[in-house]
């Protein structure tokens, strides 16, 4: 089973010269469209994304929350519904009561969330567990978040777990030490020579491996990463879609 996995933070606001969300909107639903990912994990998903993303929604299932009821940024996740099909999901926060919302986790700047849904593929029958969210940027819970994301995963043993974020640390930081005592970071297995910038503003940027946020991690005894792009796209000169590049994860799965 094959498995293909975007991970994409949007920019949840407007900004100047070509960069409104209105005006990025076409520029995001193509690039899903050519690059076709069968799982979507959005980050920066604000009120002013949410008429947009109804594009996605005669292909595309998903589950979306808010990660406070004042402060209304989501992490969603967008599966193909004519390949996978709902099983479970639920949303967690990043403090030390993670079924609680509304409470800034270790001196958090903001309330943070995970969503993890659980999807069967209907092909084959297979169920991946898929955790997306937006760590906070601050170092100091940055750490502790991990911790929570590894204590999630390992509730389903050695099932097939990815876990994919803007998880604003880099692959030199203790919070990714952390991550990978139990996770397998894809690019860093795949391809640990590819240093390609994710997090960039609007511009062509090169290789900065402290520009390396947007990741995915995965976990399990039939998963293997077979792929991963960074996309570097141009609409016109100087307008992209995200201050971000989307990333594109290839997995195969026994």
């Amino acid at each position: 089973m094959k498995l293909r996995l975007m991970g994409f933070n949007v920019r949840g606001f407007d900004d100047p010269n070509g960069h409104t969300v209105e005006e990025r909107t076409p520029r995001v639903h193509a690039l899903i469209e050519e690059y076709d990912p069968d799982i979507i994990g959005f980050q920066e998903i604000t009120r002013i994304w949410l008429k947009p993303l109804q594009g996605l929604d005669d292909r595309f299932d998903h589950v979306m929350m808010f990660r406070d009821c004042f402060d209304l940024e989501g992490a969603p996740i967008y599966w193909r519904k004519d390949r996978y099909e709902y099983v479970s999901s639920e949303q967690f926060w990043f403090n030390d009561q993670p079924d609680r919302p509304n409470i800034k986790g270790w001196g958090a700047n903001h309330v943070r969330h995970c969503i993890r849904v659980t999807l069967r593929h209907l092909e084959t029958g297979k169920t991946v567990h898929v955790m997306n969210c937006h760590v906070d940027y601050k170092p100091e819970p940055q750490v502790p978040s991990a911790e929570l994301l590894v204590k999630k995963a390992k509730e389903f043993g050695d099932e097939t777990v990815l876990c994919v974020a803007d998880f604003n640390f880099t692959p030199v930081s203790p919070a990714y030490a952390k991550m990978t005592e139990y996770f397998n970071d894809t690019r860093g297995t795949f391809c640990p020579e590819n240093k390609q910038a994710t997090c960039v503003g609007y511009q062509i940027v090169g290789e900065n491996i402290n520009s390396i946020i947007d990741m995915s991690f995965y976990h399990g005894s039939a998963i293997k990463p077979v792929g991963y792009d960074v996309i570097i796209r141009e609409f016109g000169e100087g307008l992209f879609a995200s201050d971000h590049y989307p990333v594109i994860y290839d997995y195969e799965i026994e």
